[in-house]
């Protein structure tokens, strides 16, 4: 009798684990040997459940961004950029006395529709330092206070010559960019942590130059304008956290209007305006990322 109630026991345990959670398919049977009966109770243990570990796995990648491409999904994101800026113009930052560095910053927000395509708004600020180029100098061009290029100083006009001179010019730039992530189409690493970016851009970039001497700091000749900026840039970055990423850019402005020193060409084509520096970018989170608690 005794034997009898222990095995009653066993059997009301067993079909109280399999009827638990509804899910008596997902336990299967495995024989425990039993030293007070000296027999073998029949027990279960959880199977597999392929919906749950699907599961578990969505929520390790959300939290660990392994399949973020730039540390998030699709959705939108904001980040600040900045670094150095040079110019070549008229003037250029590699003129007399060698490279002159300018800096330039910029805040930009953007959707990212997939894991390779992502459009952004930026605005930017900056500011770099130009003098005469080798040729200019040499062939002793002079500048009016009027803005005018002559090739020997005038009587009756204030001026100086252009490899006395310097130009300081302050920027701005507000655009559009659309960044292309060539890893995230390459099968060997569309899941990866890296991005590598072509990002084409179109913007509004306006000048304010300011040419003065070089010794004295006597101003000569101030201007600005506004023309259609035309340019692209590379991008590498990484996620360091599903929310956000740090990288590394370099690209170029062209101007398609007036010289950004707004000097006479004299020949020059170049208007230009190149930055190289660092980026962060953080995601910002939906309605549904903060119900989950991402």
């Amino acid at each position: 009798a005794v034997k009898f109630l222990k095995s009653l026991t066993a059997s009301a345990i067993i079909l109280t684990l399999a009827g638990a959670d509804g899910r008596g398919s997902e336990y299967k049977t495995m024989p425990v040997y039993d030293r007070e009966t000296e027999s073998e109770v029949v027990e279960t243990a959880p199977e597999d459940n392929p919906e749950t570990e699907n599961i578990a796995e969505a929520r390790f990648e959300a939290g660990c961004g392994k399949k973020a491409r730039s540390g998030f999904g699709t959705g939108w994101y904001a980040g600040a950029e900045g670094g150095l800026a040079f110019a070549e113009s008229t003037f250029s930052s590699f003129g007399t006395g060698g490279a002159h560095a300018g800096g330039s910053g910029s805040l930009f927000a953007g959707y990212r529709f997939n894991g390779w395509l992502s459009l952004e708004v930026f605005a930017g600020l900056g500011g770099t330092r130009l003098t005469s180029r080798e040729c200019c100098s040499e062939a002793n061009l002079w500048l009016s206070k009027d803005g005018e290029q002559f090739r020997a100083a005038v009587l009756g006009k204030g001026g100086g010559y252009y490899g006395e001179l310097e130009s300081s010019v302050f920027l701005q730039n507000y655009g559009l960019r659309l960044n292309f992530d060539i890893l995230a189409i390459i099968p060997a690493t569309k899941d990866g942590k890296w991005s590598l970016e072509l990002a084409p851009a179109i913007s509004a970039l306006g000048s304010k130059a300011r040419t003065r001497t070089m010794a004295e700091k006597e101003s000569i000749f101030s201007a600005g304008n506004w023309q259609l900026g035309l340019g692209g840039r590379v991008q590498v970055g990484y996620a360091v956290l599903p929310w956000m990423n740090v990288g590394v850019f370099t690209g170029l402005t062209f101007g398609t209007g007036r010289h950004i020193d707004a000097l006479p060409a004299d020949g020059h084509k170049s208007n230009f305006i190149w930055e190289s520096g660092g980026r962060l970018t953080f995601s910002i989170p939906d309605k549904t990322s903060k119900k989950s608690g991402r």
